[in-house]
């Protein structure tokens, strides 16, 4: 379920990367835009079940991979603010992405955590580093 949740994520980036480079209207790549943040949602939940299951090891005591890390496996993405993390792993336990994106937009956290992913994306406003800010803020979230 993890690498599903991680090639879901990888294609969903790559799409919004397509759209942008061939300059396809705003509205359209924003959508690819929320299908990513669906994608990465989901694999932030399937994160916390495999960690409530299995705990912080992906393999054995030798392997010290951290949970956190799955996400950057799918490539660059937005980063996720702590006070933002607990808003997207509530929103990601719905359904549908239509249910995900409406939960999201009930909320001043969750528009505000959509916007600010879908501007990145669109823009390429983040940088490598806030990635490391990001899976700080999940790992927390999902510690609590």
């Amino acid at each position: 379920m993890l690498w599903s949740a991680i090639y879901g994520l990888k294609a969903k980036l790559f799409k919004v990367e397509r759209l942008l480079s061939m300059e396809t209207e705003t509205r359209l790549v924003r959508r690819a835009a929320e299908d990513a943040l669906w994608c990465y949602g989901k694999l932030i939940q399937r994160n916390q079940r495999y960690r409530v299951t299995y705990g912080n090891r992906l393999l054995s005591e030798e392997h010290k991979f951290g949970m956190e890390s799955f996400p950057r496996l799918a490539g660059w993405t937005p980063a996720i603010e702590p006070s933002q993390a607990p808003v997207l792993l509530e929103a990601a336990t719905t359904e549908t992405k239509k249910e995900f994106l409406n939960s999201l937009l009930r909320t001043k956290r969750g528009r505000e955590l959509m916007a600010e992913w879908c501007e990145a994306l669109l823009y390429k406003s983040g940088s490598l580093p806030n990635s490391e800010k990001r899976g700080g803020a999940i790992d927390a979230a999902l510690r609590k």
